[in-house]
């Protein structure tokens, strides 16, 4: 599998934004039309509405690491099953995106 360059998300039923890879940083991107609800939840606390999203990729990181489980063995036998390089983690939340934790779906 080529490595995802973006993965969209959504919360609690409503598109809410993109996780962009560029070069080996990623960045958080939401939408206008979320940011414009009243509702608007951001996707972590550490990763707030009116965040730059060129300040997100650690954030992104922490995050997206914590939705996977904590023993580096399944996280790797899950990389070779999903054809994710080992360590991939937006690629392996791309392959499970649909069955995470929390309101989050990710596609």
């Amino acid at each position: 599998m080529a490595a995802i360059k973006r993965l969209a998300f959504g919360l609690y039923g409503k598109r809410a934004g993109v996780i962009v890879r560029d070069g080996g940083r990623r960045r958080l991107e939401y939408d206008r039309k979320y940011l414009d609800q009243r509702d608007a939840t951001p996707l972590s606390l550490s990763l707030p509405l009116n965040v730059d999203p060129a300040q997100t990729d650690r954030a992104i990181g922490a995050y997206l690491a914590g939705l996977l489980p904590d023993h580096q063995e399944v996280r790797d036998r899950w990389a070779s099953r999903h054809r994710v390089k080992p360590g991939d983690e937006l690629g392996l939340v791309a392959a499970i995106g649909l069955d995470t934790a929390g309101g989050a779906l990710f596609a």
